[in-house]
């Protein structure tokens, strides 16, 4: 008997022109078809069960039910320098200009590697994800439908591949014989890079107007200057999608908006200056 394996397990995914909708032939689909490098992926189905709370003298349960579905899980994967604009797009906002890509000439900093993500968060969202994971030994594909990001969390380390978490709230699962994804008509597009390194890391601040520990006067930052020495760190970008969004008459979610969105995070370093410390004593805000 042929026995499902990690190792030949793909990971693919695609916009959705219509929230938790099937793609039609006329729209199939939004834009590219992009694969994922994945280190794992507990994205999948599940369901709740409930039974009747009636008593009698045979000390028996009458009455079983079905209850809502949901589709949640993590997908993790590297770190990379290009592939995962798409991703960051429906963590952050549908704002065209938020993730431009500029090359390293540009910038002028050979520090940031091949790119330098640009980041900015806008109100409007996406519509939502379908994501794929086949298990190509057996022919059998999960589709996942109506996935919007949760959370995202990316952890620096000192020594190896940074990796992210990306965290999915969605409405239905589909198991299919056929790939959703025709690879002929619509292949996968992967990113073929490495993933950025602890060696490649560099963490800056931007202070404000603040008094050091010897109680001198320092004027606020006019440029990003180094943090010190950072030894791991992690940031994690949360959308508070919600996940009570079920109505009578139906066993799925019917809506998954997304909420505020909140950022931490936190940063082991050497213990070599208070200037931070100050800064939190303060209250004082800081760009990071």
């Amino acid at each position: 008997m042929t026995r499902a394996s990690g190792a030949k397990t793909s990971v693919k995914f695609a916009q959705e022109v219509e929230w938790k909708h099937p793609f039609t032939p006329e729209e199939y689909p939004l834009g590219n078809v992009y694969g994922l490098n994945i280190r794992s992926c507990s994205l999948g189905g599940s369901k709740n069960q409930f039974q009747s709370e009636t008593i009698n003298d045979k000390r028996a349960v009458v009455g079983l039910g079905e209850g809502n579905k949901a589709v949640e899980g993590d997908i993790v994967t590297d770190f990379l320098p290009e592939g995962q604009e798409i991703l960051f797009r429906h963590l952050l906002g549908k704002d065209p200009s938020g993730l431009d890509r500029a090359l390293v000439e540009t910038v002028g900093d050979e520090d940031y590697g091949k790119w330098r993500l640009r980041m900015k968060g806008v109100a409007d969202t996406l519509q939502g994800l379908c994501v794929e994971k086949a298990f190509t030994s057996l022919e059998r594909y999960f589709i996942f439908r109506g996935c919007r990001i949760n959370t995202m969390t990316l952890n620096l380390i000192q020594e190896g591949f940074h990796d992210i978490t990306w965290n999915f709230i969605g409405t239905s699962e589909e198991i299919k014989s056929v790939p959703e994804f025709d690879p002929t008509a619509h292949p996968a597009s992967y990113c073929n890079d490495n993933g950025y390194t602890g060696y490649q890391a560099k963490i800056e601040i931007m202070r404000p107007e603040r008094t050091d520990e010897t109680g001198t006067h320092q004027d606020a930052d006019t440029t990003w200057v180094t943090l010190g020495n950072v030894t791991t760190g992690n940031i994690t970008i949360t959308n508070n999608t919600e996940t009570d969004g079920y109505v009578l008459g139906s066993d799925e979610r019917a809506s998954a908006e997304h909420g505020t969105r909140q950022c931490t995070g936190s940063w082991t370093m050497f213990f070599e200056s208070v200037d931070l410390y100050n800064i939190f004593l303060k209250g004082l805000e800081c760009k990071l």
